[in-house]
């Protein structure tokens, strides 16, 4: 969710000022263009977008018709992935930035290792916290309704969008009465970068598909993670 307190209407005049905006992930662009469209505000002209991959250009394209100005706004994104921040810096935009305005609009335990390594660029760097993460637990029911599938012979797969939350769930997974924790950590578990993948084995996962960015790539493993045809 949105940072507490944080100022959408001065955020947004720091953004007019800068020639770049870097989104670190899709749930920043949800965030900062949902408190934009609730408030009325454009996107500049002049702020081109940095993105960190397939699956932010997805989420931005989902606010072009609500956010007057951003279907306009010139985007760059990693040349290849893995896609992250740090695969954003290999950009050849992103090389010489002597005198260049930036806004970093990050969470509040994000990286600061790229936002450093723009400043030794000579980018004069904007770092706003605009979001942060709240931690969830599985709803009620969950423990029942796993051991339901467990019973009855279905599968299941788990998409993973970050390493804490993966872990999260093996924790939990390990308090269920068993055998359905152990069920749950054997079950196909998805998710699109190799440093979560890594997070997930050491969490206790056991079947872990890593897949190509966004939607398209998403949906693929699901159709094909119990086949043997891809």
């Amino acid at each position: 969710g949105p940072e507490p307190d944080i100022d959408w209407t001065a955020t947004f005049r720091r953004v007019a000022d800068s020639q770049w905006v870097v989104f670190p992930s899709p749930a920043s662009i949800a965030i900062v263009l949902d408190a934009a469209a609730a408030a009325g505000l454009e996107w500049p002209a002049r702020a081109a977008i940095a993105l960190v991959g397939p699956g932010s250009r997805e989420e931005l394209a989902r606010w072009h018709d609500r956010v007057p100005g951003l279907a306009d706004a010139a985007c760059i994104e990693p040349p290849s992935g893995p896609y992250d921040a740090a695969a954003l810096l290999s950009h050849p935009a992103l090389q010489r930035l002597d005198g260049c305005r930036v806004v970093a609009l990050r969470r509040v335990d994000g990286s600061r290792d790229w936002i450093d390594a723009l400043r030794r660029r000579g980018a004069q760097v904007e770092d706003i916290t605009a979001y942060r993460v709240h931690a969830v637990d599985p709803p009620a029911g969950a423990a029942a309704w796993m051991a339901a599938c467990r019973l009855a012979g279905q599968g299941l797969a788990v998409s993973v969008g970050s390493a804490e939350a993966g872990r999260r769930l093996a924790q939990w997974a390990s308090h269920l009465v068993e055998p359905d924790g152990d069920w749950l950590l054997a079950q196909p578990v998805l998710t699109v970068h190799p440093r979560i993948a890594s997070a997930l084995e050491a969490a206790g996962w056991r079947w872990i598909v890593q897949h190509a960015p966004g939607m398209a790539g998403l949906l693929g493993a699901v159709e094909s993670v119990r086949s043997d045809t891809p």
